[in-house]
């Protein structure tokens, strides 16, 4: 006879499958590089730098490093590409951010040392 323990893991396990299962059929690993909804919700909005609102980011010091990240001046030399790129004038400094805006919505290209 199994013990109330075993009995009550096994219909959570069986709750679970079917809790999963009421949502999809297939779940497929995506990786990081190609994961675009992660990719965007880890993104900053631009209009919260821009209306001088406290910052989580210190977006003077992902411009200077923008200039010096060979990703991002590659992304800039290489045509066509997917991305929009447009430099975000701050307030803060004399560099510029560089945003895509292919989206419609500004999205900082994050230097690799900030990933």
């Amino acid at each position: 006879m199994l013990s109330t323990h075993v009995l009550i893991a096994i219909l959570h396990d069986k709750l679970v499958g079917w809790i999963i299962s009421q949502f999809t059929s297939a779940i497929h690993h995506i990786r990081g590089s190609q994961n675009v909804v992660a990719d965007a919700l880890s993104r900053l909005e631009m209009n919260a730098a821009l209306s001088g609102q406290p910052l989580i980011v210190d977006n003077a010091a992902m411009a200077q490093a923008q200039v010096t990240d060979t990703q991002i001046r590659a992304l800039q030399s290489s045509l066509p590409s997917p991305l929009v790129v447009e430099a975000i004038p701050l307030p803060t400094t004399d560099l510029p951010l560089l945003c895509d805006i292919s989206t419609g919505t500004q999205r900082p290209l994050v230097p690799l040392q900030w990933r």
